[in-house]
């Protein structure tokens, strides 16, 4: 690999590389990495290459969606002052409502990743759109209280 760029996300470092294995720019978890080899050979990173664009609409580091997806995302008063700690890495707004909670825009490029981190909020935090996403937690929550019944 040639690595590009090293970048912290979520307590972890993670080295952006052109892969020639796969022959694409990847991102791979420095704790992954088991083995490492200097070799003589140099290189250039390309000069389309740009960084900023790369990680642009990334919750944190994966990007596996083809087109970004807006989230509007109200969390409860009791959670809120935990939000504003947050290290947003993308364009984020956050809209303080009367009641003490607060209201989160953001748009992601990986739907899988943003949800992992809204689902540590449990019952306070509540997707309000897109609607497909809050029907697939309805039905995860659902198999969840079946689960916690029997």
């Amino acid at each position: 690999m040639d690595p590009y760029y090293l970048v912290p996300r979520g307590g972890h470092l993670y080295l952006i590389a052109f892969c020639h294995f796969r022959q694409e720019v990847r991102i791979f978890r420095l704790s992954r990495i088991q083995t490492i080899k200097v070799l003589e050979q140099t290189f250039t990173i390309p000069k389309t290459f740009n960084i900023s664009e790369y990680l642009a609409n990334r919750w944190s580091i994966f990007a596996e969606d083809t087109k970004p997806t807006n989230f509007v995302v109200k969390f409860h008063k009791e959670v809120a002052r935990y939000i504003y700690e947050y290290d947003f890495y993308i364009n984020t707004s956050l809209e303080e409502v009367e009641d003490g909670s607060l209201l989160l825009r953001t748009k992601v490029k990986s739907k899988k990743e943003f949800m992992r981190w809204l689902r540590s909020f449990g019952i306070n935090a509540e997707v309000l759109e897109p609607m497909e996403v809050r029907e697939q937690l309805r039905i995860e929550y659902e198999q969840m209280l079946r689960q916690y019944q029997k």
